[in-house]
């Protein structure tokens, strides 16, 4: 699968400024709900970080009832709070499942899809003077 990168404000000292990013689509599930989110790949992350408002919207109500995953790196070097859910999650035709962390003190415009449960389901490639990412899966992903 390949992707463009998304003109996305990139944050700063300047929140205007926009830059072309590796930003793509996915649509995060649940048994009480679906989600579909912007999300950077970021292949710094350790683990893929979300909004406390996007689990909300697929009926996680409580994020504090999964377990605690203190961050560091993610806002300026600050400490962030976020608890693990499994979730399952589709990119393309392709669906897994895995952990995702979820703060109410995230402060992108995106989610964050980093190397524990995306890199270690899809070969990511960056062309970056083309401004595109080719995701390719292992042979374990589920293909739905």
């Amino acid at each position: 699968m390949k992707f463009s990168y998304t003109k996305f404000p990139a944050g700063g000292k300047f929140p205007s400024e926009i830059a072309d990013l590796p930003i793509i689509e996915i649509t995060l599930e649940t048994r009480r709900g679906t989600a579909m989110y912007h999300c950077l790949v970021d292949s710094g992350a350790d683990y893929c970080y979300f909004h406390a408002d996007v689990a909300n919207a697929m009926g996680i109500k409580d994020i504090k009832k999964g377990k605690l995953k203190p961050t560091t790196g993610i806002v300026k070097g600050a400490a962030l709070e976020a608890y693990l859910h499994i979730i399952s999650y589709k990119v393309g035709g392709w669906e897994n499942k895995a952990e995702i962390a979820f703060s109410s003190e995230l402060s992108v415009p995106y989610g964050i899809l980093g190397r524990n449960g995306f890199f270690d389901y899809f070969k990511v490639e960056f062309n970056h003077p083309k401004k595109e990412i080719q995701l390719t899966p292992f042979e374990y992903t589920l293909h739905k």
